[in-house]
């Protein structure tokens, strides 16, 4: 019986020392204006010494070039943040899943992010270059079809 007691003591300290190291509460959003920026990734610790852990970003759809996997120095009792570089295939909505690990694998906590990016793609500039083009032709041939209504007496 005294056993159990210890046991529940320090699975209670444990936890405790594991639930404070965590991200913020609300999933985000982050907006990119090209197709490949840095995600400023927040952790908070209400712990009273500095420690390690791993940042994994899991997903599918975007490319992490400095590996999806990254170990990061959390400081004591502030907030940290780390920027990931990512890289978006093309423009839209890209969701991640964000875990944050003991080196030994352990999940302390979890958190999503979604990652738009806006970025025109060539087809894009070349629709909008072309727009523009038909758009001051077509205003050209109107200032002057004015102009010429004005000059010429009725």
């Amino acid at each position: 019986m005294e056993r159990r007691g210890y046991v529940r003591g320090i699975t209670r300290q444990v936890t405790s020392e594991l639930s404070a190291i965590t991200f913020p509460s609300a999933a985000r959003s982050i907006t990119l204006t090209a197709r490949h920026g840095s995600v400023p990734i927040t952790i908070v610790s209400r712990l009273a010494y500095p420690v390690r852990a791993v940042l994994v970003v899991a997903t599918e759809s975007l490319d992490v070039p400095s590996g999806k996997r990254e170990s990061i120095r959390i400081a004591a009792s502030r907030t940290t943040t780390s920027q990931v570089i990512v890289r978006a295939p093309t423009s839209g909505s890209f969701p991640a899943q964000l875990l944050l690990e003991t080196p030994t694998g352990l999940v302390l906590d979890s958190s999503k992010v979604t990652v738009r990016s806006t970025a025109v793609t060539g087809i894009g500039s070349l629709l909008s270059v072309g727009a523009l083009g038909f758009l001051g032709l077509w205003w050209g041939r109107h200032a002057r079809q004015r102009r010429s209504e004005r000059l010429i007496p009725r």
